[in-house]
């Protein structure tokens, strides 16, 4: 097979069998590197490394929907498979910007989450079996549709979140959830980050269960028209005019998602929030998709921070108070944007300000030549062990891992 390609294009298998025999030639040729993509939604490559799409990876193996199981390759879309499930009533709740373009296996190998990670977790909860081939071209399987499958190595979490360096990932098995009859929201807004933080702390003993905990810091007197457009209002950013807007959602029937916002509006009010906003039915699926997609239609380099949830204070402190900032407030897992200027600066000093209070920076688009110690800032163990596993699915590197410093 011929693997000659121009700069930037991509070599698009339309079988597994296709990307197995893809892999074991490019497995002959030393040093020359692949690189799996989806949509090409996050992609940012040296000139030198072949995509490899599986864009045309789309079929649906299996579907006994009477299970909640589902089989598909990983090259369908995200859009696509929630189209095929809402036709009996399921769903896969999982969020991602760019739903359209963005593939399972893509947003498996990122392990991207939005909005509704609080209350429905990430792809690790949802994936029960996963095929792969690895950088010599040997294809492997793990888990299967049985949900309560538990024997061997958890390969399925193991490929999650490994950015294409481990395997190609084709196949996927997915578990799913009915689709909810009812969906509100309610928005609290507050002017002060330690009234923000009070609030939060007592959502911990809350007698509801939120599908959705999201925050974002706004300077707008209409922060839903600013999250809709996604840009902070030109001039506004200063330290005295922030507003801290928290967003919970509710699912279930009717009658349950009522008494939920009913109740958290009663714990709430303690707390004296500067506003309370109610949304449901189409405006409430459409702040979900807003608060899904804002930061990726924002200009800036995307830095990432995960942080003890009760260190959110600590947190919004140490951010400048120029850069948009909205975080998973029941996990701790933050997205902030920096200017493109000076933006190495910008991330060693938070990164040295937010060590202190036990948080966690990372660059996951971060220019290429930037430093491997600037992207990630693993610490040597953790790098090794990562290292090791690499050498026994590709022992010859031929799969692009810009996270290891490759």
């Amino acid at each position: 097979m011929n693997l000659s390609h121009e700069s930037g294009s991509a070599l698009r298998p339309e079988t597994p069998a296709d990307v197995q025999e893809i892999l074991q030639e490019n497995a002959r040729h030393p040093g020359q590197k692949m690189a799996p993509v989806g949509g090409g939604t996050s992609l940012c490559l040296p000139g030198d490394v072949i995509p490899l799409s599986t864009s045309r990876l789309t079929r649906v193996v299996d579907y006994p929907h009477r299970d909640l199981t589902i089989t598909v390759e990983a090259g369908l879309t995200l859009a696509e498979l929630r189209r095929i499930l809402a036709e009996h009533g399921q769903r896969l709740p999982l969020d991602a910007p760019h739903a359209d373009q963005a593939t399972l296996g893509g947003l498996l190998a990122t392990n991207t989450s939005g909005p509704g990670r609080f209350g429905y977790g990430t792809f690790r909860d949802y994936v029960i079996g996963i095929s792969a081939v690895d950088g010599l071209g040997r294809s492997f399987s793990a888990g299967g549709r049985v949900v309560k499958n538990v024997a061997g190595y958890d390969l399925c979490k193991l490929l999650i979140g490994s950015q294409g360096s481990l395997a190609v990932i084709t196949q996927l098995t997915l578990k799913l959830r009915p689709l909810a009859r009812s969906r509100q929201f309610v928005c609290a807004s507050f002017n002060a980050i330690a009234d923000l933080a009070a609030a939060l702390d007592a959502l911990n003993t809350s007698q509801t269960r939120p599908a959705v905990l999201e925050s974002i810091r706004t300077y707008s007197d209409d922060w839903r028209n600013e999250l809709r457009a996604g840009a902070i209002t030109p001039g506004a950013a200063t330290e005295s005019n922030a507003t801290f807007v928290l967003c919970i959602a509710f699912e279930g029937t009717d009658t349950e998602t009522d008494w939920q916002v009913q109740t958290v509006l009663q714990e709430l009010a303690p707390h004296q929030p500067a506003s309370l906003e109610q949304f449901e039915g189409a405006d409430a699926a459409s702040l979900w998709d807003d608060l899904t997609t804002a930061m990726s239609r924002r200009a800036g380099l995307s830095v990432h921070v995960a942080f003890p949830p009760s260190q959110t204070a600590a947190f919004l402190e140490r951010v400048p108070h120029e850069a948009p900032v909205q975080w998973h407030a029941g996990d701790g897992v933050a997205t902030c944007l920096i200017s493109a200027d000076d933006a190495l600066e910008q991330v060693r000093t938070l990164r040295g300000s937010l060590i202190e209070m036990g948080a966690r920076l990372w660059v996951p688009d971060a220019p290429l030549d930037w430093a491997l110690s600037d992207r990630l800032a693993l610490e040597p163990g953790v790098l090794e062990i990562h290292r090791r596993i690499k050498s026994v699915l590709d022992p010859g590197h031929h799969l692009y891992a810009n996270w290891l410093g490759e």
